[in-house]
């Protein structure tokens, strides 16, 4: 949903982004709470926020699992520069690459852009909506809690109709925790 806000004359686009958030090395939470007061900080407003869940690596064997979290941000961005600013954070927080040799690896933090509006879109660099997202449940299933209804602009299915039966653990941080980690976010970005 694009919004329009005036501002000086000027006009400026909002529009509803959401990010799927991973991180399986260190202290994962932390590392995730991170990139969120940076997306506030350099994205836009968080409106919704996932519990975190616990997930096995997907792609690659890992002994490490991840912490997952979904989120909803409105943003001013154009899609490329939501990327590199993404991009950014994760590098900010200590990323690396996201593959060696072609596969995956574990990290520190990774961001993905999973929907921008209702905008389909391919580029060498970016394709939205994700391309592999209805096939990650560690995706799917914090998306849904936060977006069920929100109509997948290819397959042309809800969020919740795309996701299997839930089987993912979900994690720590309550609903009404989620509401005090977004408003602090608002309130103080510099977190």
């Amino acid at each position: 949903m694009r919004l329009r806000r005036f501002h000086a004359n000027i006009i400026i686009t909002l529009s509803a982004v959401y990010l799927g958030l991973g991180s399986n090395l260190g202290d994962k939470q932390t590392y995730i709470n991170t990139a969120l007061a940076l997306l506030t900080e350099r994205v836009g407003v968080i409106l919704a926020l996932s519990g975190f869940y616990e997930t096995e690596p997907w792609g690659y064997e890992s002994p490490e699992t991840y912490q997952n979290v979904a989120v909803a941000i409105q943003t001013d961005l154009e899609p490329a520069a939501l990327l590199l600013t993404t991009q950014a954070i994760e590098r900010d927080i200590g990323r690396n690459h996201k593959t060696t040799n072609g596969k995956y690896r574990d990290r520190v933090i990774d961001i993905d852009i999973l929907l921008y509006d209702d905008l389909i879109l391919q580029t060498q660099t970016l394709t939205i909506p994700h391309p592999l997202m209805h096939q990650r449940p560690f995706v799917l299933q914090p998306l849904n809690e936060i977006a069920p209804h929100i109509i997948h602009p290819i397959l042309h299915k809800t969020i919740a109709e795309l996701l299997p039966i839930p089987v993912i653990a979900r994690g720590s941080l309550s609903k009404s925790n989620r509401s005090l980690v977004i408003a602090s976010l608002r309130s103080n970005p510099e977190t």
